[in-house]
């Protein structure tokens, strides 16, 4: 994504002190970011589907972390970096399409 510029937070821990998230990118603003979990998952992997499950939840769980940290005013993304598809993927269609509609 274009938008998302700056890498902020890399292998970062929240305050919760709960895990650690792997990547947050922000725009030029600082006022919208996009909480990306990224795992290498292969195709052969007979746990993949389970492992994706597992990454969308922690995608979710460190956007909580994040949104809880941030002002009221600033947006939230969140998706996940999986392997074999190769790509981005938002969480879900209404994380896509929110994302599409201040965009």
């Amino acid at each position: 994504f274009r938008e998302f510029k700056h890498l902020v937070r890399c292998e970062w821990t929240p305050k919760s002190r709960q895990g650690q998230g792997d990547l947050v990118f922000s725009n030029d603003e600082m006022n919208r970011f996009l909480v990306v979990e990224a795992k290498a998952i292969h195709k052969h992997d007979k746990k993949a589907r389970q492992k994706r499950k597992k990454t969308r939840r922690q995608s979710r769980y460190y956007k909580a972390c994040l949104e809880d940290e941030l002002d009221e005013d600033q947006i939230v993304f969140a998706g996940i970096l999986t392997e074999p598809r190769g790509g981005f993927q938002f969480l879900d269609e209404a994380e896509r399409d929110e994302y599409l509609e201040v965009n």
